[in-house]
């Protein structure tokens, strides 16, 4: 039996949720073309928010899995500093630049994370499976935050 640590199959639960995680970023990157406004929201401003909670979330996980290293493996330094970039980059985005480069800001952010996800893969530092669930993720999440800079 292959271990979980190399298995590329990704758990269900992981994908299940993943993929639910993708239907705001689609939904609200249309909902001005249908001329929607979420709960009075602009749906731009709304996915621009939802994209720096995720950047947050996806660079959280490097620290949880630095934690799971606590018994003194490798120095998990880089692992807990990657981790809090990406929410850094969300807050700064959305908090210093207009709206339409905060997009594309976040769009290459998720691209950068990406990268950082397979070389921790390759590393061993992250599940082989993970590096097959972030490429269909960015590779849907990207194009959306693009469109709606375009939008905006």
């Amino acid at each position: 039996m292959t271990s979980p640590r190399y298995s590329t199959a990704i758990p269900t639960a992981a994908l299940t949720l993943s993929a639910l995680g993708l239907l705001p970023f689609i939904g609200l990157m249309l909902a001005p073309l249908w001329g929607l406004e979420p709960f009075g929201r602009p749906p731009l401003v709304v996915l621009a928010l939802y994209a720096a909670i995720n950047l947050s979330f996806m660079g959280a996980i490097h620290w949880g899995l630095a934690m799971g290293e606590f018994g003194g493996r490798r120095d998990a330094s880089w692992s807990y500093m990657a981790s809090i970039c990406p929410a850094l980059v969300g807050w700064f985005a959305l908090a210093f630049f207009p709206q339409a480069f905060a997009l594309r800001l976040m769009a290459a952010a998720f691209v950068v994370l990406l990268a950082y996800d397979a070389g921790s893969v390759r590393r061993g530092f992250a599940p082989a499976w993970y590096a097959h669930l972030r490429w269909p993720v960015t590779l849907v999440v990207v194009p959306c935050l693009i469109f709606a800079s375009i939008l905006t």
